[in-house]
């Protein structure tokens, strides 16, 4: 976490008093945007656009979200009172439905970004939730990059109390602690005061999760995942505040959301609670430099240097062999027969084999990388069945949380190795501002004209003066596929 912001007295006796739901709540209806520091400030509005980016282009590109668009088509012709925008719709529709849809899109393409601390995709849930509402309510964009920060910091707290036990059990981190940064930037728009944000955070735990039973086949209703969580947070903070209750302790002890997800009670959340409003977690949150799952990257980092030395080679490449860490291995290696020949272009994104493949024989990695007609490259699916892997006990050992390597060995004997401790778009291996502005006009150019990115862009990054809620919410119905 990055610390700063004003200091805070503790007065640990209360705080033992109070459940984690409790003192989260207190914390989320008490945030004020001067309460926040520029820095804070800063990545919350990048990521936001960052996200924001890469829902447009879902919303356009071709079969690269089929099952994201189906919730969009489904919204669209269910409508009900207009609140809020969906991306490439003229119509408006509900809040909570608006946020579905978007976060759908927006979870679809895999270049979401993504905490390292937590394994959650916070901002593919808190983007399109603090948007929604921000419309719904009338809010100022100060008070909606207050949402955002205040999403943004409970979802990554929330995943950092279990997201390995999560995945060893077969839950996503991302939605199930991501609803409750959900409900938090629900409640800081609504204005609701700590008790009712309590009751809103008990209420999500009923809704909060989401299972890895995708990765069999790689099937799209992961990207429903942001969706449902964005959706309900919205329900489960409007429900609070029209009067329902939700229990106190909805995270810790018998029955809360460690023990009933992952059989481990006695999570210390402490550890994660005591630094709200004087550490941060949104400046730490990574940027995707490829639209693929981000445990490949230090593995496709490494690919790119690799085929920078040997470019003019490549037909005398004899085997590959990525390095990586243990959990990576049921993620985007195993089963191997399924990896070496993905059954889906969306499996070819958690398809180790085939995007270091790909990485090595074109150099890049792109929106174009998984299409249908890239995945039938012969020469790529060939040369994947040579990609062995090895885990790497340093890297297990290790701090860092997504590292990982290659080693190429040509015909001749030669071999190249390369380790990559932290993947490009980590706090400690950054993209840099303009990198990100990069990606995210390639993104949103798939579906607005030069002149409407440059004006999204704007009102997002000056998200402090009037009408930037509007003006953007104006941008997104306006999207259009541009037959790119």
């Amino acid at each position: 976490m990055i610390d700063g912001g004003p200091e805070q007295e503790n007065d640990q006796s209360a705080a033992d008093d109070q459940t984690a739901a409790q003192r989260i709540a207190e914390w989320v209806s008490a945030l004020r945007h001067p309460d926040i520091p520029t820095e804070v400030i800063a990545a919350a509005k990048l990521h936001a656009l960052d996200t924001i980016g890469v829902g447009i282009a879902a919303a356009v590109l071709p079969g690269e979200a089929r099952t994201a668009r189906a919730a969009v088509a489904l919204f669209t012709q269910t409508g009900g009172r207009e609140e809020s925008s969906i991306i490439g719709q003229h119509r408006r529709v509900t809040a909570a439905s608006a946020a579905f849809a978007n976060g759908s899109l927006e979870h679809s393409l895999d270049f979401d970004d993504i905490d390292t601390d937590s394994r959650v995709h916070a901002s593919t849930i808190v983007t399109p939730t603090a948007l929604a509402m921000a419309e719904r309510t009338g809010a100022t964009g100060m008070e909606l990059v207050t949402a955002l920060v205040a999403g943004n910091e409970i979802a990554t707290r929330i995943g950092m109390g279990g997201p390995i036990h999560f995945q060893k059990h077969g839950f996503h981190a991302t939605p199930v602690a991501g609803v409750f940064g959900a409900v938090a930037s629900s409640a800081s728009l609504l204005h609701l005061d700590a008790a009712t944000t309590t009751d809103a955070f008990g209420v999500a735990g009923d809704v909060a999760g989401g299972t890895n039973a995708w990765i069999a086949r790689g099937t799209q209703n992961k990207h429903l995942h942001a969706g449902w969580a964005s959706h309900n947070g919205i329900l489960s903070a409007l429900l609070a505040a029209n009067g329902a209750d939700g229990p106190v302790g909805v995270f810790e002890g018998r029955y809360g959301l460690y023990e009933a997800l992952t059989g481990h009670p006695d999570v210390d959340m402490s550890r994660v609670l005591d630094t709200l409003g004087r550490s941060w977690e949104t400046p730490l949150m990574a940027y995707k430099a490829y639209p693929s799952c981000y445990w490949m990257h230090g593995s496709l980092d490494a690919a790119l240097t690799i085929r920078e030395e040997i470019s003019s080679q490549l037909d005398e490449i004899d085997t590959v062999t990525a390095i990586v860490p243990t959990p990576a291995v049921t993620i985007v290696l195993e089963p191997r027969e399924t990896r070496i020949r993905p059954l889906t272009p969306y499996a070819g994104k958690f398809s180790l084999q085939f995007s270091v493949a790909a990485m090595l024989l074109r150099g890049r990695i792109d929106l174009e990388t998984y299409g249908a007609a890239s995945m039938s490259d012969e020469a790529v699916l060939a040369l994947a069945q040579r990609v062995g892997y090895t885990v790497s006990q340093t890297f297990d050992q290790g701090s860092q949380v997504y590292p990982g390597g290659l080693a190429v060995r040509m015909l001749d004997g030669r071999e190249y190795v390369v380790e990559v401790p932290e993947p490009r778009g980590t706090v400690l291996n950054p993209m840099s501002e303009s990198e990100v502005l990069a990606k995210f006009r390639d993104t949103a150019g798939h579906g607005l004209e030069r002149d409407g990115v440059a004006e999204l862009e704007s009102a997002l990054l000056h998200l402090e003066e009037p009408g930037s809620v509007i003006a953007i919410a104006e941008s997104l119905r306006s999207v259009r596929a541009r037959g790119r």
